[in-house]
């Protein structure tokens, strides 16, 4: 539902959730559609996702991994 892009989108979830339990609902309009939903948001989102520094350390040491234990541990601590 969150990634919903339109309302439609969105209600045709809602209403598969509402099969499953439907105090979900309640709940989720209790904290606000336009908090969490792309579909009721109140400004324009792009929702990109970002790396946080774990993956982008982890794709930097790559190649590193590869080298022995101290090796290693001096890369990291050089990059970092």
């Amino acid at each position: 539902m969150a990634k919903a892009y339109t309302i439609q989108q969105f209600e045709a979830i809602m209403q598969r959730i509402d099969q499953i339990d439907p105090r979900i609902r309640d709940y989720l309009y209790d904290i606000g559609y336009s908090k969490w939903s792309r579909a009721y948001s109140k400004c324009k989102r792009t929702w990109t996702m970002t790396s946080n520094i774990a993956e982008s350390l982890n794709k930097f040491n790559r190649i590193a991994r590869r080298l022995p234990v101290i090796s290693l541990l001096e890369f990291m601590r050089v990059t970092v």
